[in-house]
């Protein structure tokens, strides 16, 4: 796509080209008029008539991604000293070095050419940072900045993938922008990665004088890119407009997967054949919605054989009881903001604790009102053997689900004494709450769509009823 339409000013004064689709988006939003086919101008807004002009243009300000622009930061990395493989602080100091898990590399793109990306860090690495050239930008005026991010997720939900913008190198103060788990939602889903278009605006800044006795005005700005616990890569992207035409691509099992596609895997998601593919593998899903659409009936008026000689449902292993709650850790070492932040986290976890155990409750009463049905003769045959297909799913992933839970009350536990012993500062103590935060939301998904199971396995057994009634 081309830039090929002239932007004036109100008063017809040329001020620059823009592309189609951000011309029609100027004159959709009443920002602007058509002239001619070729040439928009902009209207007047309620600002003087020396700044609603700059205004406008600034919206067209895009920052690129080029990786020979970024450098890698110190590296935080786990060894038996001071950190474990998950992440967690084991009594010692921390360790740093040269990052080792991060690199430039040229890959393939998608028109089949190559470009060059950033790819960084790993699934036991717990801090891996990418740190951009300082930009010298324009007081006070908006910018938007563009790659493909791709990674970025495990399969705990305990990584951080984030950008981060600091003015003036004041990254006590810097924005944070959360990449993973769709807390900002990308603009477009191709062959694996995401499009994003952070927006920002700088702050104001005094007057300086350069070399030449010229005085300037600029603002200092560093973008960085932090990795944690997964493996994450980062590669050039056009103006938005550019990719107005193509087709958005999303992960079709992005609701049943516990982390976003990797360039890492061959697939993007583990093999059947590797540590949790057999859950998560393409190849493992489809296996389950072919189940799942073999045996869905539901709706459907249905002729149920009463052979009273069908086998009782197979016995299904009880469901152990979920661990109960440990006490409520010690916060008041922390500021009043961590823990005000830490308590909001200890009651969404208790809720998720609460919700599991109501899917238990709920899973024994199917469990025994299915034996029921056979007992009776209403289930049999291949309609006896779709329930106890469907059952067997349930019962693996409500076992997922107590697991989680049972790991994140301990990581919740000890959040207290991870920050204090870390001797995170409260801007990194609140961004370690955010990721438990997301871990715990992850969760909470995942129970939304256990509820939905059954319930859609309750109105199948309803309708196998209906149809014995009818008989």
């Amino acid at each position: 796509m081309t830039k090929n339409v002239t932007v004036t000013d109100e008063h017809g004064n040329y001020i620059g080209v823009t592309y189609p689709k951000r011309a029609k988006g100027l004159i959709k939003n009443g920002r602007a008029l058509f002239v001619d086919d070729c040439t928009i101008r902009l209207s007047a807004k309620t600002e003087p008539s020396d700044t609603y002009t700059q205004s406008e243009v600034n919206q067209m300000n895009y920052i690129y991604f080029n990786p020979r622009n970024w450098s890698f930061d110190q590296t935080q990395y786990s060894n038996n000293n001071g950190f474990g493989v998950n992440g967690h602080y084991t009594g010692r100091s921390a360790n740093f070095a040269q990052p080792a898990h991060a690199e430039r590399s040229f890959i393939s793109d998608f028109d089949g050419g190559l470009v060059e990306c950033l790819m960084f860090g790993d699934w036991d690495t717990p801090y891996v940072r990418a740190l951009s050239n300082a930009l010298s930008l324009t007081p006070d005026t908006d910018y938007q900045f563009v790659f493909w991010l791709n990674g970025g997720e495990n399969d705990k939900s305990s990584e951080i993938c984030k950008l981060q913008i600091a003015f003036g190198n004041d990254w006590e103060n810097c924005y944070t922008y959360k990449l993973n788990r769709n807390y900002i939602k990308p603009l477009l889903h191709k062959d694996g990665w995401e499009l994003y278009s952070i927006p920002f605006c700088t702050p104001e800044a005094l007057d300086t004088v350069n070399a030449a006795g010229t005085n300037t005005t600029t603002v200092s700005v560093c973008l960085s890119f932090v990795a944690g616990n997964a493996p994450m890569a980062v590669k050039p992207a056009k103006d938005p407009e550019f990719y107005a035409d193509w087709e958005d691509a999303p992960d079709e099992f992005s609701d049943r997967r516990p982390q976003r596609h990797n360039l890492v895997f061959a697939d993007g998601w583990p093999s059947i054949n590797q540590y949790g593919g057999n859950k998560y593998s393409t190849e493992a899903l489809r296996r389950k919605e072919e189940l799942k659409n073999s045996g869905n009936v539901a709706g459907h008026t249905m002729n149920v054989p009463q052979d009273l000689n069908i086998p009782p449902i197979p016995d299904i292993p009880p469901i152990p009881d979920i661990p109960p709650i440990p006490a409520t850790s010690n916060t008041s070492t922390l500021s009043d903001d961590l823990a005000e932040h830490l308590d909001d986290i200890e009651m969404q976890r208790d809720d998720l604790s609460d919700r599991a155990d109501d899917l238990n409750n709920r899973f024994k009463e199917l469990l025994s009102r299915i034996e029921n049905m056979t007992a009776q003769g209403i289930l049999t045959g291949n309609t006896l053997d779709s329930v106890t297909a469907r059952i067997s799913a349930f019962q693996s992933e409500l076992q997922c689900l107590e697991n989680r839970v049972s790991e994140l009350d301990n990581q919740v536990d000890g959040a207290d004494l991870e920050i204090e012993m870390l001797g995170m500062s409260d801007n990194e103590g609140n961004a370690y709450l955010d990721s438990l935060e997301g871990m715990l939301d992850a969760e909470d998904g995942h129970a939304d769509g256990m509820e939905n199971s059954l319930d859609s396995l309750e109105e199948y057994l309803d309708s196998i009823e209906d149809a014995a009634e009818e008989d």
